[in-house]
C-alpha cells in the first residue's frame, strides 16, 4: 500500500514497478516475519496459535530460529535491491525502517532459542537514534 503513494512523483517503466513492488512485498514480509518471532511465546501462549508453519514453542530450537532469520535475510536482502529505485523522498523513511528491522533480526539470531521463546525482543532508544542518524544521511543496507 505504502509504495504507491512513495512513487507518486516519478514514471517508472513496468519492469521497474515490478521491482519496487517485489521489494516491497519482501520488505512487507520480513516485518512481519521479525514480529512473529518477537511474539512467539506470546501468541503461542496467550493466543494459542503460531504463525510459522510447523513451529512449535515447545519444540523451538536453534535450527528452527536459524532457517527462520535466514530466510529474513533473504527479505532483506532482496527488498535492500531496490532502494535506490525509491524517490529520495520516501528513500530515508524506508532505509530507516529496512536497517531496524535488520538490527532487530540480527539480535534476534543472537538470542538462545530458548530465551527468545521467553522475553520480547527489543532495539535500544538510543540504537534506534543511531538507526535513524545513518538513514538521514544516506546510509543504506548492504
Amino acid at each position: 500500500m505504502c509504495l504507491q503513494a512513495f512513487i507518486q512523483e516519478k514514471n517508472f517503466a513496468p519492469s521497474e514497478l515490478e521491482t519496487l513492488k517485489k521489494g516491497a512485498q519482501a520488505l512487507g514480509a520480513a516485518f512481519q516475519k521479525v514480529n512473529f518471532l518477537r511474539d512467539l511465546a506470546a501468541d503461542f501462549e496467550q493466543l494459542g496459535r503460531s504463525y510459522f508453519p510447523d513451529v512449535n514453542v515447545k519444540t523451538f530450537n536453534e535450527e528452527t530460529k536459524k532457517r527462520l532469520v535466514d530466510d529474513i535475510n533473504n527479505d532483506l536482502a532482496n527488498s535492500a535491491k531496490t532502494l535506490p529505485l525509491l524517490p529520495k523522498s520516501s528513500r530515508r523513511a524506508v532505509v530507516a525502517a529496512q536497517l531496524l528491522f535488520t538490527a532487530l533480526n540480527k539480535k534476534i539470531a543472537e538470542t538462545p532459542a530458548e530465551q527468545l521463546i521467553r522475553a520480547r525482543i527489543r532495539v535500544s532508544d538510543v540504537h534506534k537514534l543511531f538507526i535513524l542518524f545513518k538513514a538521514m544521511i544516506g546510509v543504506t543496507p548492504k
